[in-house]
């Protein structure tokens, strides 16, 4: 009997393997390097979101906010009687009703971007243009969709947008004229500083901006979504917590989201 080992998987078994490996591995390289390139792209892209904190604090009688230093029975005990009325004022804050009473004090129908060759960011205000909307009048279609502005000299500009099957409108307007073509309601105006200086009307014609108009339903529910109201167990402070892509725009709303519930 012959009591030598014949191995399972032999030196020449494996060498074509070690081969292909070798003569693809550029190949793998190549690919790691664009999905690391992919990757940092779609990164950038994406828009960061600040939170913004405000705190209420219910009172009642002589207030409850002091629970917490009570012995736990009795803290307890009169916990539970405020709770239903806690939850109720939290359903209050997250109320329709409050909110859009908020937004009406706001009205800022406009979100604004300033575009990029990756993305577009998110800012306050233009310094260049001053825009006017009428959100109620504007078509439904219209609402939340990207329109471009394109400043083509001191008195005239351009707003474009896609339609549905991918088509580019255009649309042609003077500085200060309404625009109501397409379902738009709209009239924009250049700043004096900008219009009487044409190195600065040069330099503005090379930027390209972007608005997205809301009507008050749609802020009502962006900012419903946006926001998560608690309670602090055992006091009768309630937290509130807003996202936005602007910090000082999320802080505001809940500024005046507490005047108004004060009121």
């Amino acid at each position: 009997m012959n009591n030598s080992r014949q191995d399972i998987v032999s030196a020449e078994d494996i060498r074509p393997y070690v081969k292909l490996l070798g003569k693809s591995g550029w190949l793998m390289v190549l690919l790691a390097v664009i999905g690391y390139g992919i990757g940092r792209v779609v990164t950038h892209r994406q828009v960061d979101k600040y939170n913004a904190t405000a705190e209420i604090l219910l009172t009642r009688g002589g207030g409850i906010s002091d629970l917490q230093g009570m012995g736990n029975a009795r803290a307890t005990a009169m916990w539970g009687s405020y709770l239903d009325e806690t939850r109720n004022q939290i359903r209050i804050l997250n109320s329709y009703d409050l909110i859009g009473r908020s937004i009406d004090k706001i009205n800022d129908p406009l979100d604004l971007f300033l575009v990029g060759r990756l993305k577009e960011l998110p800012v306050g205000g233009f310094s260049v243009l001053d825009i006017d909307v009428q959100a109620e009048a504007f078509a439904p279609s219209m609402l939340g969709k990207s329109l471009n502005l394109f400043i083509q000299s001191s008195t005239t500009y351009k707003i474009t947008f896609e339609t549905k099957d991918g088509g580019i409108v255009e649309i042609d307007a003077r500085f200060g004229d309404l625009v109501t073509a397409h379902g738009l309601n709209i009239s924009v105006a250049l700043s004096k500083e900008v219009r009487f200086d044409s190195a600065r009307t040069e330099a503005a014609k090379e930027q390209h901006f972007r608005i997205r108009v809301y009507n008050r339903n749609n802020r009502i529910y962006q900012y419903r979504s946006q926001m998560t109201a608690g309670n602090i167990e055992m006091t009768s402070i309630v937290t509130l917590t807003c996202s936005n892509v602007l910090p000082s725009r999320a802080k505001r709303f809940l500024d005046t989201l507490a005047s108004t519930y004060i009121d």
